[in-house]
C-alpha cells in the first residue's frame, strides 16, 4: 500500500470517528416549548380540562350568559375514615360545581342536590349519594339573618333511620345551602327529619 493511500484511510477513520464523536455527544436541540403536568380540574359545566397555554393553566369553557356556576356537596367515604371504619362526618364532603341557569333560588340548588345526578367522572373518583329519596321534596326556604331554615316534606320517612347514614344526609344538604346563600347555621323542619 503506498503513502497516499494510506494517508486516504487514516483521514476516512478520523473523518468518521469524528462525525460518530460529535452525533452521540451534542445533544439535538429541542424545540422550545412547556410541557404541563397531567393533571385535571373539574369545570362548572361538569366538563374536565387539563392544563395548556405557557403558563400550564386550566381554562373551563365560558359560562353561557344566564347561567352561573353552584356548588353541591355529595360524599365519599374513603376521605371520610377513622378508628373503626366510616366516621359519618363533613370530612367525607366533596363539592362538586354545576352550571345552571339564573335566577335560581336555594331552593333550585338543594333540589338539584336532591337529584342525585352524578357525573361519571365522579362516580369513578368514589363521589356517592343517596339521594334521589322517593317522596322528599323541599318545600321552602326562609333565611333570617344568618340562619336558614329549609322545610321538607317526607311522606314515605326516607330520612330517618341510622345515625351515620342520617348524618351524612344532614351534612351534604347543609353544606350546598351554606355555600350557596352565605348562612351560617341550617335548621331543618319538621324536626324529626334527618333523625336516627
Amino acid at each position: 500500500m503506498n503513502k497516499t493511500a494510506l494517508i486516504a484511510v487514516a483521514l476516512i477513520v478520523i473523518a468518521g470517528g469524528g462525525w460518530l464523536y460529535f452525533n452521540n455527544t451534542v445533544e439535538p436541540s429541542e424545540p422550545e416549548g412547556v410541557v404541563c403536568t397531567a393533571d385535571a380540574m373539574q369545570c362548572g359545566d361538569g366538563s374536565y380540562v387539563g392544563r395548556t397555554g405557557p403558563n400550564c393553566e386550566f381554562v373551563c369553557p365560558e359560562v353561557e350568559e344566564g347561567t352561573r356556576e353552584v356548588t353541591l356537596y355529595y360524599y365519599n367515604s374513603a376521605l371520610d375514615q377513622g378508628p373503626g371504619g366510616v366516621q359519618c362526618t363533613a370530612t367525607g364532603l366533596v363539592a362538586v360545581t354545576r352550571t345552571v341557569p339564573t335566577p335560581i333560588t336555594v331552593e333550585g340548588v338543594v333540589g338539584r342536590l336532591l337529584a342525585g345526578t352524578l357525573m361519571p367522572a365522579e362516580v369513578a373518583q368514589r363521589i356517592e349519594t343517596e339521594f334521589p329519596l322517593d317522596g322528599l321534596v323541599l318545600v321552602s326556604a326562609d333565611q333570617v339573618g344568618d340562619t336558614l331554615t329549609l322545610t321538607f316534606d317526607d311522606p314515605q320517612s326516607q330520612t330517618v333511620g341510622g345515625s351515620c347514614r342520617t348524618a351524612i344526609l344532614w351534612h351534604q344538604i347543609s353544606a350546598t345551602a351554606k355555600a350557596f346563600t352565605g348562612a351560617a347555621e341550617v335548621r331543618f323542619m319538621p324536626e324529626e327529619l334527618f333523625q336516627p
